[in-house]
């Protein structure tokens, strides 16, 4: 067939329509009766449930069924579209047909069909008019009409035409400006004219505009003095133009003579004359330029590489960097300031994002990396032609608009506009040099200067928004606010018409407000400080078109996977900016630092954040999640290096060597061991993570409350190691403080809440949560306590739970309530362990509030979702899928992999679960497995649902066979493994692994690996039987290695006291014998001090 006749085959007029049904699982029953309902109104319908049979090929069903469609139908339902499952591919392949055919005379459609809130609705369908998702006669009456007319098979339902009204293009105005020496010469509209500027002219200029110190003044007199400047200033710069080049303008800008829009553009060589303050140019009678009503002003500046200019779709995304170096509160006001310029820009389908890692040129560039974003938003200070951004410290950093446009144009996704924030920005050399001295002494900045805005723009930025002088608080926040709703509600948004559009309305809410004698915080025009910059081929470029399928409003960007860790999206720790600061501090300049916080406040989270920035800076970063030994250290150092590219150089040679001998640390001795690990971390950029340390710790509780502690040789090696972190570092996350290693790590507390300003920034990644209306969501934000992981709950809930209008508010009120009522219970149990009565209260929110939403969060998830998360949550670490469908099977649910990854997104969508990375596990056959993912339910969340729900001993031991794999089991999977039958109770098993495990390190000289093994066996297994007391005798035994004699034989005596069988003939003979072995090490011990009577009485 030729090209002509496939042509016509495509265009041909359509008999018989045909569309394709797209759903979830669970909505199965609905899309099946819709799709009856099309049938019995002579529309054929391609549903899986009738195409795809037992033994078929699903892939090319669906494939074949997708070809011959001519649209699709979308179920968007609270069960969601499911991004990444097979409904999502469906989807994105109907999606592309509309969008690669949307030319043809004969269109394909997509249509969603809407029924309660959808969780994860693309922005492709949210722009489509909707449907109900109803079996009603009347909708499938309507949707059958809609499909119809879609295939051309009934005409439209249309009134007459009336008259035709052409959109008017906008007037093209291009001004002209070079300047010699003191000779400035102007040209437009094919007329060219001369004038004398001096430098003092354009001094002179410039601080007419400057309103400085004025922008604090509220009087009238002060704001009319200002605008008496401006319009003296206006004048000055028609004159400057010529009377027969301002007439002209003045004629083609009149907005009686002209319908539409005008575009002025201005070109420059010489930056002085590029930056007078055109904005404040009157024509005539005309209002100044900058606030002209249809008019746009834009500086053209020739690039020097033009980039090609690579589009996003829409909606408008904008990531914020605030930088204040070394001084929070001004970064806490900063942030007040921004959120209040994009309040309710939600409404528009709007996403903002906060460089949460610092203002830093590397967490910038990770942003970025990250995902795409149309607007970088930068407030900081600038000056003497750099901005003031931070170093990863907090400290000053000074950038150029080179590195500034390097790191932009070199990341994953340039932005297309960046708004600078900052003073001088937009200003030339010797009048931003005036202004910014107070600035620049204080620095001790003294570098040329650039013209910033200019040299971005040069650079290959595509456009700018600066200011030309310092200017208000009050000013600056209003006019962003105009700018971002201009952008976020326009289909075509262009930047300089958006700054048009807000200099006008700021100044009419000036004026308005002076009118009616209300104070406001911008009381003094300013509308000539901000300007627009453009390439000087396109400088009127559009953002992003407002047409084409579009971005989710919250997606979830590149994410930080640091094998171990659960992974986290780049920039996730929200308001830990301080936390973060402390802890790398304290890694780069002394041993390291211990996160101590309660479960759920984010201490993992933490760690991941800081550990990227350290893998940014070229360091090695090994993780050990749990139970700790030498072992296990030196085995996950190994596996981190292997996980680096080849010659990536990331250790020296000798530390390299060293690092690849640990691949063999099982068979190696403490002592060898130790030795390795302490040069490594004295020699090479290693950071060693150690998460959920306080399994490690145990001890006694004293006036009810715990006193961690470890064991004497662990805490004996952990402290070798901290004192041997001197190239390297250790990252310890641990519910408790650590005593032994306090003297060597610094301990940070994380259990601070997030402030208010922190949690409205948190509320751009809760979409349900954040639309919620103004008072509801005060109250339910003070009952949660700004916690992070209640945040994520409530926003789920509110999600899953709102299928009516209004419910929203209902649900709101209800989780407040529940929240308030069980907080007044918890805190008075908390005091008894908390001493201050504010941290108590604050933990008693916290507990209530993840309880209660937890709680209501799991009523949401379908019964069979409920019960595969109870049986993940016996997994301590990251399992992949195959493991997950073990336990299910063991749970008595029927589940395929398929299944099991529908139902794990739903969960993850939950914030019930959370991926932790790719993971390689040894084969029987001598090969690898390899898991691009795992999966692990949150800790706080498993022990709550192991609490409610305690497991049956079978899917423990389900998941023990599927960690102990002999010939292929590595060490740490062994730990788990054991640690599943010691929960079930197999003692039997216990014993055999066990043993086999104890033997082989004490064997090779892992005496403490060995006494820890014991100890966490026989703190869980019954007293008084033969292995019980056997486990206690290989404690005693290897424990001589570093324990003293007096400590042993304590050891000895508390084993006898606490295992001694009963006397009576019935007794296990092998539990005697064992209780034998005990005393006899008793007496070996009193022989060896030479207390013979204490031996004799022991052997006896």
């Amino acid at each position: 067939m030729d090209d002509v006749e496939r042509q016509g085959e495509e265009e041909a007029t359509i008999v018989q329509p045909l569309v394709y049904v797209v759903h979830r699982q669970a909505d199965d029953a609905l899309a099946e009766k819709i799709a009856r309902g099309l049938h019995a109104r002579g529309i054929e319908c391609w549903y899986d449930g009738w195409e795809i049979l037992g033994g078929d090929n699903f892939v090319a069903k669906m494939d074949d069924g997708l070809r011959r469609a001519h649209g699709g139908l979308i179920l968007c339902t609270p069960s969601g579209v499911g991004e990444g499952s097979w409904s999502y591919e469906e989807f994105s392949a109907l999606m592309g047909r509309v969008v690669d055919q949307r030319h043809r005379s004969q269109k394909p459609f997509l249509i969603p069909l809407e029924s309660g809130n959808c969780p994860d609705m693309p922005q492709f369908l949210k722009i489509r008019s909707p449907l109900p998702a109803s079996d009603a006669p009347e909708d499938l009456d309507r949707l059958a009409k809609h499909i119809l007319r879609h295939c051309g098979l009934i005409d439209p339902e249309t009134p007459p035409l009336g008259p035709l009204q052409l959109a008017q293009p906008p007037e093209e105005v291009t001004i002209e400006l070079d300047r010699a020496a003191d000779e400035l010469t102007v040209r437009c509209d094919g007329m060219e004219h001369g004038s004398r500027l001096t430098e003092d002219d354009v001094n002179r200029l410039r601080d007419a505009v400057r309103v400085g110190g004025i922008t604090r003044r509220t009087d009238s007199a002060a704001s009319a003095a200002a605008h008496d400047r401006l319009r003296d200033v206006g004048r000055h710069l028609e004159a400057l133009l010529g009377q027969e080049i301002a007439l002209s303008l003045r004629t083609r800008l009149d907005l009686v003579a002209r319908p539409g829009r005008a575009n002025v553009v201005i070109r420059a060589d010489d930056e002085r004359a590029l930056s007078l303050p055109w904005e404040a140019l009157t024509l005539g009678d005309l209002p100044a330029l900058g606030i002209l009503a249809r008019t746009t002003l834009v500086r053209a500046i020739p690039v020097t590489e033009r980039r090609e200019n690579i589009s996003s779709p829409g909606p408008l995304r904008v990531l914020f960097a605030v930088a204040a170096p070394l001084d929070d509160l001004d970064h806490e006001e900063e942030s007040r300031v921004i959120l209040d310029a994009v309040e309710g820009l939600n409404r528009f389908g709007a996403a903002v994002g906060f460089a949460e890692d610092g203002a830093t040129l590397d967490a910038i560039r990770a942003q970025l990396d990250s995902q795409p974003y149309h607007v970088l938003h930068i407030s900081a200070h600038g000056g003497d032609g750099q901005l003031w951004l931070e170093d990863e410290d907090g400290g000053p950093l000074g950038a150029t608009a080179h590195d500034l446009a390097t790191v932009l144009l070199e990341s994953a996704h340039p932005p297309p506009l960046v708004l600078l924030s900052a003073c001088l920005t937009g200003a030339s050399a010797s009048s931003a040099r005036d202004e910014s001295t107070a600035e620049t002494s204080a620095t001790g900045a003294d570098t040329p200067h650039m013209h910033f805005a200019r040299d971005l723009i040069a650079a290959g930025v595509p456009a700018v928004i600066a200011m030309q002088h310092a200017v208000s608080d009050g000013y600056a926040t209003k006019l962003a606010e105009h700018v971002y709703r201009e952008l976020a509600r326009s289909v075509d948004p262009v930047p300089a018409v958006a700054l048009a559009e807000a200099r006008r309305a700021v100044e009419r809410e000036r004026l308005t407000a002076a009118e009616r004698g209300q104070q406001t915080r911008f009381p003094s025009p300013e509308f000539a400080t901000p300007a627009a910059y453009g390439e000087a081929n396109a400088p009127l470029t559009a953002l992003f078109d407002g047409t084409r399928p579009g971005l989710p409003s919250t997606p979830r960007g590149e994410a930080i996977a640091i094998p171990g860790l659960a992974v986290r999206p780049v920039g996730y720790a929200v308001g830990r900016r301080e936390l973060q600061r402390k802890i790398r501090r304290a890694l780069a300049k002394s041993h390291g630092a211990v996160i101590t916080g309660m479960g759920g406040v984010g201490k993992s989270t933490l760690a991941t954040t800081v550990a990227r920035s350290f893998q940014r800076k070229g360091w090695l970063v090994a993780v050990i999640v749990g139970e700790v030994s030498m072992a296990t250290v030196g085995g996950a150092i190994h596996a981190a290096l292997l996980e680096q590219p080849k010659n990536s150089n990331v250790l020296s040679s000798t530390g390299a060597k060293h690092c690849q001998e640990l691949a063999e640390a099982n068979q190696m001795s403490d002592q060898e061991l130790l030795a390795k690990l302490r040069y490594l971390l004295r020699q090479e950029k290693i950071l060693l993570i150690l998460d959920n340390f306080e399994t490690n710790q145990s001890g006694p509780n004293v006036a009810g409350e715990f006193k961690p502690e470890l064991s004497i040789g662990l805490a004996d090696q952990m402290r070798h190691l901290a004192i041997a972190a001197e190239a390297g570092a250790m990252l310890i996350t641990c519910r408790y403080a650590v005593p032994e290693l306090a003297t060597y790590l610094e301990h940070v507390d994380a259990d601070s809440p997030l402030t208010p300003v922190q949690t409205a920034r948190f509320l751009w990644r809760l979409p349900a949560l954040h639309a919620l209306d103004d008072e509801p969501r005060k109250k339910l934000l003070q009952a949660l306590g700004g916690h992070p992981r209640a945040l994520e709950f409530a926003n789920a809930l509110l999600r899953d739970r709102t299928k009516a209008p209004n419910e929203h508010v209902n649900v709101a009120r209800e989780i407040e309530a529940k929240i308030n009522t069980l907080s007044k219970t918890r805190i008075e149990k908390l005091r008894r362990d908390i001493t201050d009565p504010e941290r108590a209260a604050s933990e008693a929110a916290r507990l209530a509030a993840e309880d209660v939403l937890l709680e209501a969060l799991l009523s949401t998830v379908d019964p069979e979702h409920r019960r595969l998360l109870n049986a993940m949550a016996i997994f301590r670490r990251g399992v992949p899928v195959e493991a997950i469908v073990e336990v299910a099977c063991a749970a008595g649910l029927s589940l395929d992999a398929r299944a099991v990854d529908s139902a794990l997104e739903a969960l993850h969508d939950r914030t019930l679960v959370a991926m932790t990375g790719p993971m390689v596990r040894n084969s029987p056959d001598g090969g690898k497995a390899e898991y691009t993912e795992t999966w692990l339910v949150h800790r706080w969340t498993a022990s709550w649902l192991l609490a409610q729900t305690p497991p049956e001993a079978s899917l423990h031991c389900a998941a023990a066979d599927w960690w102990y794999r002999p010939k292929a089991i590595a060490w740490e999977d062994a730990f788990e493994a054991l640690d599943h039958w010691m929960e079930a109770g197999a003692w039997v098993r216990v014993d055999q692994v066990g043993e086999s495990m104890f033997h082989h390190l004490a064997q090779h000289g892992q005496s403490v690996a060995a006494v820890e093994l014991a100890r966490s066996i026989i703190a869980r297994r019954p007293m008084g039987d033969a292995g019980s007391l056997r486990w206690r005798g290989m404690e005693i035994e290897s424990s001589r290695a570093f324990e003293s004699a007096d400590r042993l034989i304590a050891m000895a005596k508390a084993s006898i006291a606490e295992g001694a069988p009963p006397s009576d003939s019935g007794v296990d003979q092998s539990a005697q014998k064992e209780y034998a072995t005990i005393l006899s090490i008793l007496g070996d011990l009193y022989r060896a001090l030479g207390q013979g009577e204490q031996a004799r009485q022991a052997y006896a």
